[in-house]
């Protein structure tokens, strides 16, 4: 298994963050799919396999009304209140702790 792959199974142990973000879960309770940021990407581009989040189904599919994909980056903020960026950084902190400063 890779780093990346690794990397992957941990965010997606980890849990939807969108619902963790809005107290509806705890981390680790229920496992969630893979989802690439589309920050700074175009229509048929994807993001590097360390840059992305967890997501249950409902959250994540585009067949779902709330979800990212239909959503995309604005109605992301709108409907709740965090960019994708900001959920990146919750995720990472989760997985891997807080940030440790080297002087």
């Amino acid at each position: 298994m890779t780093p990346a792959q690794r990397h992957i199974e941990r965010v997606t142990h980890y849990g939807c963050i969108l619902c963790i973000h809005m107290g509806l879960v705890e981390p680790n309770q229920v496992p969630a799919e893979y989802h690439h940021l589309e920050e700074e990407t175009g229509a048929a581009q994807r993001q590097d396999d360390w840059l992305g989040i967890g997501l249950c189904p409902p959250h994540h599919r585009v067949e779902y009304p709330d979800s990212v994909h239909t959503l995309k980056k604005d109605g992301i903020y709108r409907r709740y209140k965090v960019s994708e960026l900001d959920l990146l950084a919750m995720v990472l902190r989760g997985v891997y702790g807080p940030l440790k400063r080297v002087a």
